[in-house]
């Protein structure tokens, strides 16, 4: 803008500042690094002013123009180092934000300000739309209510709540509950991986539930601590934080409070609830046995610390952690003057000496540009990486439920967004918005804005950017197959009860055997009659075919009759045989040499889990197994969905839980994989999945889901480990698969989740 132009039209823009803004100072951590608080009441917004902005809005009373407030600001504020320029984009950036009022129809730029923010609002980026309507299906909030009339503290609260008697009570808390995690931490990464790996779905109601209740408490203690320090909540109300039902509050009215400890006090107190909760919940996890409420102390204990540190507590997102260190530091618009800064330096990177530069007013204490710079990437960073762990978990909860085309659909719409809104930021053209006080009915009125690509560098620098995410996309990574795999011995010969019967003689399980040694002794009662009439037919065919080789009488006659004789001789004796055969069953030996272990009866003997002489077996139970006293191989079992990466001779490593991790190597021994079939995998019935994998799959986070194609796995596992693993335990084989990338990894979840649609 130059000075004749405003002389001739700036002269009808008169601006007063409204009556009704509610101006408050804080103090800084220094005598210059202090601040004013503007509140909005109509639209329920505040804004940042620093002293000589604050000046330059007390000029407008609304009978001096745009120009003449330029020049009284001059002659009058000093130190007042800003342009004319800078100085109209100051007041047309109050009219904007609705801190000054238009007297009379107004002018240039008034118009000029209301057309360019109908403008921003019709031309907000698909990016930025996609995000807020995801933003509120992760958490809607509901109409709240003002609790200020009926939520009182009382003054024998507030004596209380600072007396000795309840900080040596916290402390104390802390102390046991901190003690009860460090001796019972191996029980407690037990029950932590059980729970997490439970699929039931009133668990899930519960834990829901039970969340939605812990952070309800937080946001109470919030209200608590917010009318504790004399400021008001504006709203208490429900939102729904992924469909669980749980408290928000709005406590912006803490900016009229003047010192500082109170309101990072008021800032702290929900994670000071939660961690109170989490140490309430550790003693009752400690003193319960195994029941509904043990598991749910739990889980109140691991999400109040773990939200407490991952979320709330850190200063990188914008919640309780930020506004404590922003009130710490001085710097109440931390973040955004962050952003700023990186934006700038990314853009500068991008458009070189064209780029726009925006500075945000310092506000408070002055902190250097590079650790504003490191904080937003850092920041920037762990919200990315809060975001792809929740919609990951969000993934496998929905693939749990048959709904995993719609949580990859939202997993890549939420992050997609994010992304795309970082970078139109970024690839804005300089000239597609004024710059820092060029806001005329000129350039409110500019018909065609050049695009990015319309410029050589942003182009280079999308060639760079795409090419760099190529690359990474088809580098191959190196990929593991987790699945359960059961510990068997090498060389193992399975005994199964051919014939039902009852057990007579057994060998203790764990002796060593030799081959032909009797390992199993039956009787079956129903085979022994059997045998006995055979017996006695068969002697009554042979006494019948002697009687008739005796006989005298005609050739021919004795010869029809000799010839029906022997053939009954024959019957009863092939007959005899077979039932002699059948008992002969009833005896199990071992056909090699090795070590006996006995099998689980099924069902299993509530007592003692081990076969009893006298025990009644149905024919085709497994009872036992004769296998190498020391050597160990596994029997894996792969899901139809990973089955096809199985290669013959992949290296693997077994997580067991009496090894430290990568002990026990192994590799694939049966199988081979080609484009259209699966050979020599055996596919596994359900009736046929040992009963040991499948006790474990209700307990592992590795869930075997029975209702799909399993395929069995052979692997051996290396002879060296020593003391041996034991039989017929249950671990994880980490099957080195092949290096895929991560385009291919992409286009498989894709061809498995949206297959039938």
């Amino acid at each position: 803008m130059n000075r004749s132009a405003s002389a001739n039209g700036n002269d009808r823009d008169l601006w007063r500042l409204r009556s009704d803004l509610h101006f408050r100072w804080v103090d800084g951590i220094g005598a210059a690094d202090g601040y004013w608080v503007v509140n909005d009441p109509l639209a329920g917004e505040w804004f940042y002013l620093s002293k000589i902005e604050k000046r330059l809005l007390e000029l407008a009373d609304g009978g001096h123009s745009i120009r003449e407030l330029c020049q009284i600001a001059a002659a009058t504020i000093k130190p007042l180092e800003s342009s004319v320029d800078a100085l109209v984009s100051f007041y047309a950036q109050a009219r904007r934000k609705g801190m000054l009022v238009t007297v009379g129809n107004g002018g240039p730029i008034d118009r000029a300000v209301f057309d360019q923010s109908l403008g921003q609002h019709a031309a907000s980026s698909f990016s930025t739309r996609l995000s807020r309507s995801l933003g509120k299906m992760v958490a809607f909030r509901l109409p709240g209510l003002n609790p200020n009339a009926w939520f009182q503290i009382p003054e024998t609260a507030k004596r209380w709540s600072s007396s000795k008697a309840m900080w040596i009570g916290l402390i104390g808390l802390t102390v046991i509950s901190f003690a009860l995690l460090v001796a019972r931490f191996d029980v407690l990464a037990g029950e932590l991986s059980r729970a997490v790996a439970r699929r039931d779905p009133v668990w899930f109601v519960l834990v829901l539930v039970t969340i939605a209740a812990a952070k309800s408490i937080h946001e109470l203690a919030h209200v608590v601590a917010c009318r504790w320090v004399g400021a008001e909540c504006r709203e208490l109300g429900v939102m729904l934080l992924f469909g669980a039902p749980c408290l928000y509050c709005d406590v912006s009215d803490l900016w009229r409070v003047p010192r500082r400890s109170r309101r990072v006090l008021v800032s702290a107190a929900g994670m000071m609830a939660e961690l109170c909760l989490a140490g309430l919940a550790t003693i009752v996890w400690a003193v319960t046995d195994a029941s509904i409420v043990h598991d749910l102390a739990l889980v109140v204990m691991v999400v109040c610390c773990v939200s407490t540190v991952l979320i709330n507590g850190n200063p990188l997102l914008r919640y309780d952690g930020y506004f404590m260190l922003a009130d710490w530091i001085g710097v109440p618009n931390l973040s955004q003057r962050a952003n700023q800064a990186m934006r700038n330096v990314v853009r500068k990177g991008v458009w070189g000496e064209a780029a726009d530069v925006d500075v945000v007013p310092q506000i408070g204490r002055a902190v250097p540009t590079t650790a504003l710079v490191f904080y937003a990437a850092a920041s920037a960073a762990y919200r990315l990486f809060v975001v792809g762990l929740l919609t990951l978990l969000i993934y496998h909860g929905s693939v749990d439920v048959g709904l995993g085309w719609l949580g990859a659909a939202f997993a890549a719409a939420l992050l997609g967004s994010m992304l795309l809104r970082a970078i139109t930021s970024v690839l804005r053209s300089p000239d597609a918005r004024p710059r820092s006080g060029q806001v005329s009915s000129d350039q409110a009125s500019a018909p065609h804005r050049r695009r990015w690509w319309n410029h050589r560098r942003p182009i280079v620098f999308v060639a760079a950017v795409v090419g760099l995410l190529w690359i990474g996309m088809v580098i191959p990574f190196s990929r593991r197959v987790v699945v359960p795999v059961l510990v068997v011995a090498a060389e193992q010969q399975e005994l199964h009860a051919i014939e039902s019967g009852r057990i007579v003689e057994l060998a203790e399980s764990g002796t060593m055997v030799e081959s032909g040694q009797v390992l199993i002794r039956l009787r079956n009662d129903d085979l022994d009659d059997q045998l006995a009439q055979a017996d006695a037919e068969l002697a009554v065919a042979t006494a019948l075919v002697a009687a008739w080789q005796s006989r005298k009488g005609t050739p021919a006659e004795n010869s029809a009759a000799l010839s029906v004789a022997l053939k009954r001789s024959e019957a009863a004796e092939k007959h005899r045989r077979l039932i002699a055969r059948r008992k002969q069953r009833l005896t199990l030996v071992a056909g090699s040499p090795g070590r006996f272990t006995h099998a689980i009866p099924t069902p299993v003997d509530a007592r003692d889990r081990k076969w009893r002489p006298g025990q009644w077996v149905p024919s085709g139970t497994l009872m036992g197994w004769v296998g190498h006293p020391e050597h160990r191989k596994g029997v894996a079992l792969v899901d139809q969905s990973h089955v096809d990466l199985i290669r013959a001779g992949q290296h693997v490593r077994i997580r067991h839980a009496s090894r430290s991790r990568g002990q026990i190597q192994g590799a694939v021994i049966q199988g081979a994989v080609t484009k259209n079939t699966v050979r020599h995998f055996e596919r596994a019935a359900v009736e046929s999945i040992p009963p040991e994998l499948l006790a474990d799959a209700a307990d592992s986070k590795d869930r075997l889901d029975v209702s799909q194609a399993n395929y069995f796995v052979r692997i051996t596992l290396d002879p060296a480990s020593s003391p041996p693993l034991p039989l017929r335990s249950v671990a994880l084989a980490e099957i080195n698969v092949e290096a895929s990338s991560l385009w291919h990894r992409l286009r498989r979840i894709a061809a498995l989740e949206y297959r039938g649609l």
